[in-house]
């Protein structure tokens, strides 16, 4: 069962083409600039700020939500991706080729769009967050829900002498760099979430304004974690000497199913033996531990023009307010105690003659399947020794902290407009690249009562500005929701979708 609707939610959520590093929520605050920690209600409230669940943007109490997430590759979407819903599993699952994941292909396309003439690696990120199910109910003075989650995050760093044959100069030397790095989580997240009314506060404020607190604390089911770091790089004096330096190492940590794999495969290489096979969604049910955390959030809303049915007994909130708020989100730990596996191989400094021990260049892209982890290292006999190399170094459970983050913003509610801005800084992140904080600005309109239109911007130092889209279809019962975040390429001077999120299916009455 869990199988069936993990699948199928996930069709309906990548299956239709079109952010920022920061974790996907519902495909509502994808178009409005990532905002949320203000304007979210209903289901939405639980992953942004759970203090929102005593807000109604409709007089239903009940709110049901089913199929709604989103996928963000920081190197960004294809048209092809809306083809094969599949392939945004090609970094958990092993079952999907090389080929069914579209991308640029050959050496050379990753080198003019990835690389620029100093770089000496390269980044991606892949991250899926699934909303399978959720439930939120707004009484007179509380409100509750309950959301079952998927999320999971691929990431993974590339030297660029994979692809180039070309030395580049840094510090004096021609290095060819042969690092690659890459971190991979899957888990299950179950929520139940409180929210009420502060009194000793609220009872001091006027009667057009209402403070809003709230908490969902979560249990954590780890399905596959490993966090593998090759590092391989090759030198030799500007000069023009014919002697080579390598200084080398392998060390990785996993746990669950992906440990299975990870031991067959360094005896594959130490034994030419046949690898085991890895992953599969039928493995969604196998969990590598048990963690827990939580969202909290406080939210002030105050009503505007004069309209008092902040008074009346529902305290429904006005269509002209404004509201300012805070959360903190993914406070909280993992504990992997199923297979947890630490391996590592000796430092390696080494000099050699024969520059034919680093030549031997990939000619296509690293996709981020785990299995390619190896099959890449293979491509030239240093790397694939060393991770022969590796020996087991400890079984200690492996203990981590989520990556959490605090938010801050607000929103203002003008009948059919909405306006939002927001504050994102990461607390702590599990990315091979640190994460920055972000800004986040987005509006939505109404031309139409029933058709709502989002926009909205993010901005990062140092980084190209993402621009977000979205429609939705807003009937009384049930709505629909679609989003989408694009940047630019890096090397490229054209736009291209990066994130996309998919609201299936929400009810309320």
């Amino acid at each position: 069962m869990v199988r069936s609707l993990f699948l199928i939610g996930l069709w309906l959520t990548l299956g239709f083409f079109p952010v920022s590093a920061q974790q996907l929520y519902d495909a509502r605050s994808m178009a409005m600039g990532a905002t949320g920690v203000a304007t979210s209600s209903g289901t939405a409230a639980l992953r942004h700020n759970p203090a929102n669940l005593m807000i109604f943007e409709r007089p239903q109490r009940w709110n049901i939500t089913i199929g709604s997430g989103g996928f963000h590759n920081s190197r960004g979407l294809t048209l092809d991706h809306t083809d094969n819903p599949a392939v945004y599993l090609y970094g958990f699952d092993r079952r999907q080729s090389r080929t069914d994941f579209p991308s640029t292909g050959s050496s050379e396309n990753l080198l003019n769009q990835w690389f620029n003439t100093t770089s000496l690696q390269t980044y991606q990120a892949q991250k899926t967050d699934l909303l399978v199910a959720a439930v939120t109910y707004t009484g007179q003075n509380f409100g509750v829900g309950f959301s079952h989650s998927i999320r999971g995050e691929n990431s993974y760093k590339i030297g660029r002498g994979w692809y180039d044959e070309n030395d580049i100069p840094l510090d004096n030397l021609l290095v060819n760099n042969r690092i690659l790095q890459q971190q991979q989580h899957l888990r299950h997240e179950i929520g139940v979430a409180l929210a009420w009314e502060y009194d000793l506060i609220s009872g001091w404020l006027s009667d057009l304004s209402r403070i809003y607190i709230g908490v969902n604390p979560k249990l954590i089911l780890p399905v596959t974690y490993t966090d593998n770091t090759l590092h391989s790089r090759f030198g030799q004096p500007a000069s023009g000497s014919a002697s080579i330096s390598h200084l080398g190492s392998f060390s990785g940590k996993s746990a669950g199913k992906v440990s299975d794999f990870y031991r067959s495969e360094i005896e594959r290489l130490q034994t030419d033996n046949p690898n085991s096979a890895y992953f599969n969604p039928s493995d969604l049910t196998s969990f590598a531990g048990i963690g827990g955390g939580f969202n909290a959030g406080i939210t002030y809303i105050v009503g505007l023009d004069n309209d008092i049915t902040l008074t009346t007994r529902n305290r429904i909130p006005t269509k002209y307010s404004l509201r300012v708020s805070a959360s903190i989100n993914d406070i909280g730990f993992i504990t992997y105690n199923r297979n947890p596996l630490r391996v590592e191989s000796t430092e390696r400094g080494q000099t050699f003659s024969d520059e034919t021990l680093y030549r031997s260049i990939a000619t296509n892209e690293y996709l981020g399947n785990l299995t390619e982890f190896y099959d890449f290292a293979g491509q030239g006999p240093v790397e694939r020794q060393l991770i022969a190399d590796a020996r087991e170094t400890s079984t200690d459970p492996i203990r981590m902290l989520l990556p959490s983050r605090v938010n801050v913003g607000f929103g203002l509610q003008l009948n059919r407009l909405v306006l939002s801005g927001e504050i994102q800084n990461p607390l702590n992140s599990w990315t091979i690249e640190p994460e920055k904080r972000s800004y986040h600005i987005g509006a939505e309109f109404r031309l139409i009562r029933t058709i709502p239109v989002r926009t909205g911007f993010i901005f990062q130092s140092g980084e190209p500005v993402v621009y977000t889209a979205g429609v939705g279809l807003d009937f009384r019962v049930i709505t629909f929701s679609a989003g989408t975040a694009m940047r630019t390429r890096s090397g490229v001077i054209n736009f291209v979708p990066n994130s996309t999120s998919f609201t299936a299916l929400q009810i309320r009455f």
